[in-house]
């Protein structure tokens, strides 16, 4: 990869022209929803080049940007494609997990590219009533009435919406010390999308470049795969951190639980199930593992030793090279560190913890 920062530029230009002219040249096999694609990759290749991202990663969106064109005749180019259709999905290079700083505006706010939430609503029901949303969201009647001026809070009936969360642009959420002993201020709801369902939405606040990536993540995983189930996300944190039961950590917005993409539905989408071995999609799963290795902002993955063995399986036969499996996986170890580190507990589920930005303070690695 080229080194000096005259290469780097001229590397980026020309992955620019690439990415974004190679699926024009194409358009005779395209169709009006490929036109996503283009914009995507050179949406997320402006934001790479801005913060001075490994030249590695700009391959990435490139060839991101080929597959998630759908072209009609690509096996033409790609004949193993017949044989394999998620082969171009691990055609980029295998990035090794590192630590890069989320891009920010000259006033050090974080940029991001997702919408964000604007406001969160609750309905009224007898078991969800005022008393539960106070518990809830970690708030009180004062702070609720403000936010809903025009409704009588005491006289609230079941089936009445009220507002329980409001953005508030002059303010940046970031998190206060470690995982298991920390805080979330003014904490960001993660947002809706195609791919993921939110379990409990009160559970689900985090930091502002956390929220934005786990959108961004998944909005691609919906254009990867298109067939594929939602998968469940579980606690982040409470509006203001602290403790959440039934975890010890989870509290300063960075960390998030994530079921395992499956071949079958699962039988809701308000818990998380149990899944045979048999049932697990290694290849969903490891497209996951290989976009959060990459990105640079994901500090560990904790998951069972079971998941991390069929992934590096899976990995090996997607021709992953072996220094990217013995970065990322502790298998064939039983210890030692790695991005992915064996935890009791996460076989329905992975454990996925970012890196501190500069937005957090006091900030650092703790247990799952």
């Amino acid at each position: 990869m080229p080194t000096s920062r005259f290469a780097q530029r001229l590397f980026i230009a020309i992955t620019l022209l690439f990415c974004v002219g190679l699926p024009a040249n194409l358009s005779a096999h395209t169709t009006p929803k490929n036109l996503i694609a283009p914009s995507l990759v050179l949406k997320n290749t402006l934001q790479l080049s801005l913060s001075h991202a490994h030249p590695s990663q700009l391959v990435q969106q490139c060839i991101n940007a080929l597959f998630l064109s759908e072209i009609a005749t690509l096996d033409t180019f790609f004949p193993s494609l017949k044989d394999d259709p998620h082969a171009m999905q691990f055609a980029s290079p295998w990035v090794i997990p590192h630590r890069s700083p989320w891009p920010t505006n000259d006033a050090g706010i974080p940029l991001v590219t997702t919408e964000p939430t604007q406001a969160l609503w609750h309905t009224i029901t007898r078991r969800r009533d005022l008393r539960w949303v106070k518990q809830r969201y970690r708030t009180n009647l004062t702070t609720l009435q403000k936010l809903n001026p025009d409704i009588d809070l005491l006289s609230l009936s079941e089936g009445d919406e009220i507002k329980t969360w409001q953005r508030d642009n002059d303010t940046i959420s970031y998190g206060r010390g470690t995982p298991n002993r920390g805080r979330l201020v003014d904490g960001e709801p993660l947002p809706t999308a195609d791919k993921y369902v939110i379990m409990h939405q009160h559970r689900a606040f985090g930091t502002y470049y956390i929220t934005s990536h786990l959108k961004e993540l998944f909005d691609t995983y919906a254009l990867a795969f298109p067939e594929a189930q939602p998968v469940v996300i579980g606690d982040l944190s409470h509006r203001t951190g602290r403790r959440i039961k039934p975890h010890l950590s989870h509290q300063s917005g960075r960390d998030v639980d994530i079921t395992y993409p499956r071949h079958d539905e699962p039988k809701s989408f308000t818990k998380f199930h149990y899944i045979r071995r048999s049932n697990l999609d290694a290849t969903r799963t490891l497209w996951l593992v290989k976009q959060m290795a990459q990105s640079g902002y994901v500090e560990k993955i904790f998951m069972d030793y079971w998941v991390q063995r069929k992934l590096y399986h899976e990995a090996q036969e997607r021709g992953a090279p072996q220094e990217w499996l013995d970065a990322v996986f502790q298998y064939p170890k039983w210890g030692g560190q790695a991005f992915i580190e064996r935890a009791k507990g996460h076989d329905d589920h992975m454990h996925i913890r970012y890196y501190c930005q500069h937005t957090d303070m006091h900030c650092k690695l703790s247990a799952p």
